[in-house]
């Protein structure tokens, strides 16, 4: 048989199998939107899609907001496999929920709890009120690996207002630089008020260098404090830089130091990650007033460096402290590489486009250990406490070309001194 005639057939046979798959039966998928407390809720907006997005279907997936009584339909829907989300303002969100569609199917009750407000009221361990003071509050859902950080600044009577919470039994972990305080369970299931005591923590001090003659500052390595017995209350109380990913944890590249405060006493297991490195952790504990000193030399590495000299424009003052950084390589063609992997920075983690660093009296400060490459760099004073999303913008910026042997640059930020 001709070699045209037998490709033309089987087209055909194909064609026709796929035309012969049948679709899934119609079943138009229906339900209501309530509250905690059983009441239908107006403007819920609902988003169904199919799990299997490789399937021959008519129906794929579709968007619709509930009515007065709370009711939605999707009137074309077919059976089978959806992944379902549905949010309001004010209300915790539903997300992914798996959806299994058939004719037996009885109509959704979906249930959104209102989100609460946390407010607390902090004191000392001396017994005076935390005023105007940077806090850190973890909240940890009871049997639930999810967490949720927030940061926020005391006012005047101490105290501060956490809102938009999902509401849930948590247990809380909250840290300044006047102490630390952890409750294992708090009731969130409405608005809530509480009296928080602080307790004194111990302090860590870990620095991070690289072998040599002399040796170098490495910056860029993240830290982890793992209980050393892991048990519900000092799990909670753990300080998970990799999980939180927050570069308040993370090297700064001026020291080489990772400094963390009011550690919850008890023994612990020290990790430092830094890409390009395999890392033995230490044994540590952290005991109440007292401080911590650990340190890693990691072998030599061929890399580059970064020398940085910082001055502000108005005074010519030079810029001291920490420093808040970000790295944007400069491909071949001029473009930023903005949404690209950070692979290409060199020995550091994920977050490394986005460091920290601890300029000297000089208003200079190294950046090491960095890929040899074109980047552009900014650089902005760092808000002492807070998290990077507080941080002021970025002040000024510049194009430089890092050799295998390092660069220096100098940067004018467009602030005034204090």
């Amino acid at each position: 048989m001709n070699l045209g005639v037998v490709s033309l057939l089987l087209f055909a046979w194909t064609a026709r199998a796929a035309v012969a798959q049948p679709l899934p039966d119609r079943q138009p998928i229906v339900g209501r939107a309530l509250d905690s407390e059983g009441r239908p809720l107006a403007g819920v907006v609902i988003s169904i899609r199919r799990q299997n997005k490789n399937g021959s279907y008519a129906f794929w997936g579709a968007t619709t907001a509930t009515g007065e009584r709370g009711e939605f339909r999707f009137p074309h829907a077919e059976t089978g496999r959806y992944f379902l989300d549905a949010a309001r303002e004010g209300f915790a969100p539903l997300a992914n929920q798996p959806l299994i569609w058939n004719r037996s199917s009885e109509p959704l009750q979906l249930r959104l709890g209102r989100l609460v407000t946390l407010q607390l009221r902090v004191s000392r361990p001396d017994g005076a009120l935390v005023a105007k003071t940077p806090l850190w509050l973890r909240l940890s859902p009871m049997g639930s690996a999810a967490q949720t950080t927030r940061r926020a600044l005391s006012d005047a009577d101490g105290r501060v207002r956490f809102e938009g919470l999902t509401p849930a039994t948590y247990a809380l972990f909250l840290s300044s630089a006047e102490g630390f305080s952890l409750q294992n369970e708090v009731n969130l299931r409405g608005d809530v008020f509480l009296d928080i005591a602080l307790q004194r923590g111990g302090s860590i001090r870990a620095s991070v260098q690289q072998d040599g003659a002399p040796m170098r500052a490495v910056g860029g390595a993240v830290l982890s404090l793992i209980p050393e017995n892991s048990t519900p209350a000092n799990r909670d109380a753990a300080i998970l830089a990799t999980q939180g990913k927050r570069v308040a944890l993370v090297s700064r590249d001026g020291d080489g130091t990772i400094a963390l405060s009011n550690v919850p006493p008890g023994r612990y297991v020290a990790l430092v990650s830094l890409a390009g490195y395999r890392i033995d952790p230490q044994p540590v504990e952290i005991v109440a007033g007292q401080n911590r000193d650990l340190l890693w030399i990691l072998p030599a590495k061929a890399a580059a460096s970064l020398t940085l000299q910082l001055r502000y424009s108005q005074s010519g003052h030079s810029v001291s402290g920490e420093i808040a950084l970000r790295f944007l390589p400069i491909k071949a063609d001029g473009t930023l590489a903005a949404d690209e992997p950070s692979g290409e920075i060199g020995w550091t983690p994920d977050a490394a486009r986005e460091r920290r660093a601890l300029a000297d009296k000089d208003g200079k400060v190294t950046i090491f250990p960095l890929r040899a490459g074109r980047y552009r760099v900014f650089a902005a004073p760092r808000a002492a406490g807070l998290a990077s999303e507080n941080d002021p913008a970025e002040a000024a910026s510049v194009d430089v070309m890092v050799s295998p042997s390092g660069a220096t640059a100098s940067l004018t930020l467009q602030k005034s001194s204090p």
